[in-house]
């Protein structure tokens, strides 16, 4: 029941469990003003997401990945913070090429 709009993140995997959505939200900005629980959950069902799980929200919600031309990590989205926030956990994807 809550309408609240915030950063939000999130994950999906479809029914066949073969495609993992991963979602992150900017908010409380001009550019974005978030989405609310609601919001999120349309958004898995129109992706075709069978299963989706919320995460942590709010200044929390940063995407990060490696950039290989900089060969260092780089933030993709504009955290509402306006930095990346300091947690002490994640979510990491690696990919290994064999």
């Amino acid at each position: 029941s809550n309408t609240d709009r915030h950063p939000r993140t999130a994950l999906g995997i479809s029914e066949d469990r073969n495609t993992l959505y991963w979602l992150v939200v900017d908010g409380r900005s001009i550019a974005s003003v978030g989405m609310t629980y609601m919001d999120m959950a349309n958004y898995f069902l129109y992706i075709d997401a069978h299963w989706a799980i919320n995460l942590d929200g709010g200044g929390s919600s940063t995407l990060v990945a490696w950039d290989f031309d900089l060969n260092r990590p780089v933030t993709l989205n504009v955290p509402s913070d306006g930095t990346q926030r300091y947690v002490p956990d994640g979510i990491g994807l690696f990919l290994n090429e064999e």
